[in-house]
């Protein structure tokens, strides 16, 4: 890739993570205080057949929460944690790309090389399970798996506050899972979207 293409690839993914800092400022903004988060997910998509190394997400200043195997049907994906206070240092990295290292190889491209879009992660790309998305207007009982590094506060009581004031039920006990904390709520898609916020 030379640098013209490096220049855009990269304009395009930073482009991509602003605009996702963006929607997910302003749903911050709607969200009560207490409750409000200090980051927000992103969807990153790897370039067919070009996994991405997902050590390097985590080595970012970033959280890695989850990701999916590339299918016949789509690339391999990465949902990650983004603290609203490493945007602008994973942004760097991210234009670094466009700059060769004194062995003239491109900076950051480990990171950043096999990257084909970022966006503000939705509902459907937590997904996890086998079967189909439900339809977001089908209240169900949907399972919720809490990851501590990404929340300073407990996310039981953040779960049990949101619940409450939207009139959710929840189930009484969570479990614990190796490092994460899982709990079940019983809310349509729609309104469990607000949680992503």
């Amino acid at each position: 890739m030379n640098r013209e293409d490096r220049l855009g690839h990269s304009t395009a993914l930073v482009t991509g993570l602003e605009t996702a800092e963006q929607e997910s400022a302003q749903l911050v903004q709607e969200t009560a205080a207490a409750l409000q988060p200090d980051g927000f997910a992103v969807r990153i998509k790897a370039a067919r057949d070009h996994p991405l190394l997902l050590e390097r997400l985590d080595g970012a200043g970033l959280t890695l929460m989850s990701s999916h195997p590339q299918t016949e049907d789509e690339p391999q994906d990465a949902l990650v944690w983004v603290p609203f206070d490493k945007v602008a240092s994973f942004t760097e990295r991210i234009a670094a790309f466009t700059e060769d290292t004194e062995g003239g190889h491109p900076q950051q491209a480990a990171l950043v090389a096999n990257m084909e879009q970022i966006h503000r992660a939705v509902l459907e790309n937590l997904w996890q399970e086998q079967q189909e998305f439900p339809s977001l207007d089908e209240e169900r009982w949907w399972e919720l798996w809490f990851d501590p590094r990404i929340s300073p506060t407990d996310p039981l009581i953040t779960l049990r506050a949101v619940a409450q004031e939207r009139q959710w039920r929840i189930s009484g006990r969570a479990i614990q899972v190796g490092e994460r904390l899982v709990a079940h709520v019983a809310a349509t898609g729609q309104q469990l979207t607000a949680l992503l916020s």
